[in-house]
């Protein structure tokens, strides 16, 4: 039975590893695209803000952008979700290279005893 659940495990990895690790790096990329247009954003509504920038160019800022604090909110939470979402990627990947090498290890000492028994 344990046996079965082993090669559940294998197969379900592998399956993560060939499937899933792709659109995680790609999500990862996303995140990180996020978060850089939000500090660009949180710094542009800053400067504006700051040295009354609206006043002179003539435009209405706060049309087209919400408020810094906003802004610096979604920022925060884009910032926490992409440290829980490294922690979900590390442990599925540190799921997936501990099958990796159960299966090597599985794969050396049938070889190992092939040859022992062959002597």
């Amino acid at each position: 039975m344990n046996s079965k659940i082993i090669k559940f495990n294998r197969l379900a990895c592998y399956f993560l590893e060939d499937f899933i690790s792709p659109i995680l790096e790609i999500m990862e990329i996303f995140f990180y695209m996020l978060i850089f247009i939000f500090s660009f954003t949180l710094s542009l509504i800053y400067i504006i803000q700051k040295f009354k920038i609206s006043e002179v160019i003539l435009i209405d800022f706060s049309k087209y952008f919400y408020s810094f604090n906003y802004n610096f909110g979604v920022f925060i939470c884009f910032f926490c979700f992409m440290f829980y979402f490294k922690l979900i990627k590390n442990t599925v990947f540190n799921n997936i290279n501990k099958y990796k090498i159960l299966d090597s290890s599985i794969s050396v000492a049938a070889s190992s005893e092939k040859l022992r028994l062959q002597k």
